[in-house]
């Protein structure tokens, strides 16, 4: 008993929830310049999580597979970039009734 409830299903309803802990880093691999993102799962509600998807500057850019995440090791996501402009980066879940919830936007710098 918590907070005098007995049962999960007392709660409220809430809808699907964004990917939480995201984050967005750049790194040179050689000549290559690398976006690496990186996630936790987000929370399902009452439909299961389909798939997280990957937007850069408003575009679609990728999207992973949703798949319980068992250990503390995030999600993450490698969009390889051919040029040194900045780039905005968003993390999209999507559930099985197709609604979705996204994250603020993540900013990389120009290098």
């Amino acid at each position: 008993v918590k907070e005098g409830k007995t049962n999960y299903f007392q709660d409220p309803a809430r809808p699907v929830g964004a990917p939480r802990n995201p984050a967005a880093k750049q790194e040179m691999r050689g000549q290559k310049r690398v976006a690496r993102l990186q996630w936790d799962t987000a929370y399902a509600g009452d439909e299961p999580l389909v798939r997280y998807e990957i937007w850069r500057d408003g575009q679609k850019a990728g999207q992973l597979e949703h798949k319980p995440q068992t250990r503390k090791t995030p999600y993450s996501f490698e969009d390889a970039l051919s040029d040194k402009a900045a780039h905005s980066y968003r993390i999209v879940t999507v559930d099985a009734a197709g609604r979705s919830a996204r994250t603020e936007e993540m900013l990389l710098a120009a290098v």
